[in-house]
């Protein structure tokens, strides 16, 4: 049985603006340094004042979240380590398999080329694939 790729929630908004119940949802979630609240005072913008509950997947952190591996830098000014270190053990209460990662100094996003040093992309690179790895094999995959 394949591992299925759908979208973060059960409930999406299409373009239209019609909520609609998502049919799928996805075996795990692999989130590299993810924006998860988008409420004023977290990451947010206008675009997301009205409707930041729809959109900003903190407020959705449900029982039905699938396995979820979440890697992120101490240094992310976008996805701080706070706001994760809350998501994972409000997962973990409802009985959710999160497991947090933090790669000390990682800035956001984690492997960008244009201001880390090409070796420390690389190793950055290789601790993220080394850890998602594990995390999938865990899982039976």
């Amino acid at each position: 049985d394949q591992p299925r790729s759908r979208g973060l929630g059960d409930v999406y908004k299409r373009q239209d603006g019609v909520s609609v119940k998502a049919e799928e949802k996805p075996d795990a979630l692999l989130l590299y340094y993810p924006v998860l609240d988008n409420s004023p005072g977290a990451y947010s913008n206008q675009a997301f004042l009205n409707n930041y509950r729809e959109i900003s997947p903190y407020h959705h952190l449900s029982a039905s979240f699938p396995p979820t591996l979440i890697i992120s830098g101490s240094e992310d000014n976008l996805a701080k380590a706070t706001m994760l270190i809350d998501t994972q053990q409000q997962l973990e209460k409802q009985g959710v398999n999160c497991q947090l990662e933090i790669i000390p100094s990682g800035v956001h996003p984690l492997f960008s080329y244009r201001e880390i040093p090409l070796g420390k992309t690389l190793e950055t690179r290789d601790r993220i694939d080394q850890l998602s790895r594990a995390f999938v094999q865990r899982l039976g995959w």
